[in-house]
């Protein structure tokens, strides 16, 4: 994975740390929003190995929102494909609230 990394220590408790290279905040970049979703599936299948999850940023901020430079050329055209992306996005965190698990993000 590019933008997420996981650890799950000896406890079960998986921290995910976002952390998109090069770039000075977390954004739900294409390649995060890869990322999450496989995220999502490993949780999802080792849900009996886990015990909490732990959302992290390696950044100062956790997350910006959208990439403004995606968002700034988006047209009006494109409406239904960004609308798919914030659902897609959407479904990638019902899984997690849907483990069963105890989960928490770590703001600054």
């Amino acid at each position: 994975m590019e933008t997420i990394r996981m650890d799950k220590d000896a406890d079960g408790i998986l921290t995910l740390t976002f952390d998109a290279p090069g770039a000075p905040v977390n954004t739900m970049s294409e390649p995060w929003q890869r990322d999450i979703e496989e995220v999502a599936a490993l949780v999802t299948a080792q849900k009996d190995t886990i015990k909490g999850v732990i959302f992290a940023s390696a950044k100062k901020t956790f997350f910006a929102g959208a990439e403004l430079k995606d968002v700034v050329r988006a047209k009006p055209s494109e409406a239904e494909q960004w609308f798919n992306f914030a659902e897609h996005a959407k479904r990638q965190f019902r899984a997690f609230d849907r483990l069963g698990k105890p989960v928490v993000a770590c703001l600054n």
